[in-house]
């Protein structure tokens, strides 16, 4: 093997680990006891919160009009792999991944984490090939507990 072609290969696999690396697996114990807040749509009149424990995933949606809210819980579990079917076995078990992997009471969602740091969590939904209306979404999450 020529030098050239040497060097081009070890830079190759130092760029697919940097890839790799940047994608990121992230712990349950960075989520566990969280709240955030969804920065997305008219915040002056709809706040949307998310809050993680180490089992269970819950959404609130506060409409500040009619100073009412509603929330949803639902059981989660971190996955390494795109997730085909819910495994309730692992709620509370797996402490890492890159996927959220929610049940929501008769169907399956997943959210994978872009980014997390101290005070922001960078969320992707990819469109779903079965969801009617269903398209790719990006939230951005501002940390508030």
């Amino acid at each position: 093997m020529k030098l050239s072609s040497l060097i081009v290969t070890i830079c190759m696999v130092f760029l697919h680990i940097d890839v790799c690396e940047a994608q990121g697996t992230y712990q349950l114990s960075q989520l566990s006891g969280t709240k955030w807040v969804i920065c997305i749509g008219d915040t002056s009149r709809i706040e949307r919160v998310v809050e993680f424990s180490n089992q269970k995933f819950k959404t609130t949606t506060f409409f500040k009009s009619i100073n009412k809210s509603k929330t949803f819980e639902y059981d989660y579990y971190l996955s390494n792999t795109v997730p085909s079917s819910f495994h309730s076995n692992l709620v509370g078990k797996t402490t890492s991944g890159t996927y959220i992997v929610i049940w929501l009471k008769d169907e399956l969602a997943y959210l994978r984490i872009e980014s997390l740091s101290n005070n922001t969590l960078k969320l992707y939904q990819e469109k779903r090939p079965d969801g009617i209306g269903s398209y790719d979404v990006t939230l951005n999450l501002k940390k508030i507990e």
